[in-house]
C-alpha cells in the first residue's frame, strides 16, 4: 500500500465476524451469491452411512469449533505436540496424524480410497469381459452354421 506497511488498519471483530458462515452464504464484493459448481456432488449424512463412511464427531463440521481448536493448538504447547517441532523433524507428520480431527479425515480417505479400488477392478472386469466378448464373437464367425445354431 501507498505509504509502507505501518499504515494498515485492522478492524474490530464484530457480531457477525465471529458466526459461522458457509462460502456458499458469502456475497462477493459486487453482490453475486456464491453457488457450489454443478459438478460438486452434496451428501446427506444418511446416504453416507449407508454407504459406510465413518462417522465422526458433528463438532469437526463446526467452523467455530474448528477456529476455538486451531487457536489453542497456535497458542498451547498443551494442545500442540508440534508446538516447538519444525516440520523436518521425524515426528511432526506423525502428531498431525494423531489428532481426532485427522484421524476421521484419514479414515474417511481410507473408506473413498476402499471404494475407488472396488470400483476401479469392476471396470477392469467390464474391459477384459469386452474383450473377451469380441475374441469369442470373432471366433464364432469362423465356425460351422451348426455350431453357431447351437450357441445361440
Amino acid at each position: 500500500p501507498p505509504g509502507g506497511s505501518n499504515r494498515i488498519a485492522f478492524r474490530e471483530e464484530t457480531q457477525e465476524d465471529v458466526e459461522p458462515r458457509h462460502q456458499a452464504d458469502a456475497k462477493w464484493h459486487d453482490g453475486r451469491q456464491f453457488a457450489l459448481p454443478s459438478h460438486i456432488p452434496t451428501y446427506s449424512k444418511e446416504q453416507l452411512r449407508e454407504w459406510g463412511y465413518p462417522e465422526y464427531d458433528p463438532a469437526y463440521d463446526n467452523p467455530l469449533w474448528l477456529k476455538e481448536q486451531w487457536k489453542k493448538e497456535y497458542a498451547d504447547p498443551r494442545e500442540n505436540a508440534n508446538f516447538f517441532l519444525d516440520q523436518k523433524d521425524p515426528e511432526f507428520w506423525n502428531n498431525v496424524a494423531r489428532k481426532p480431527y485427522a484421524k476421521a479425515m484419514i479414515r474417511s480417505e481410507q473408506h473413498w480410497n476402499g471404494r475407488k479400488n472396488v470400483w476401479l477392478q469392476q471396470f477392469e472386469n467390464v474391459l477384459d469381459f469386452n474383450v473377451n466378448r469380441e475374441l469369442i464373437a470373432d471366433a464364432l464367425d469362423d465356425c460351422a452354421v451348426e455350431t453357431k445354431r447351437l450357441v445361440q
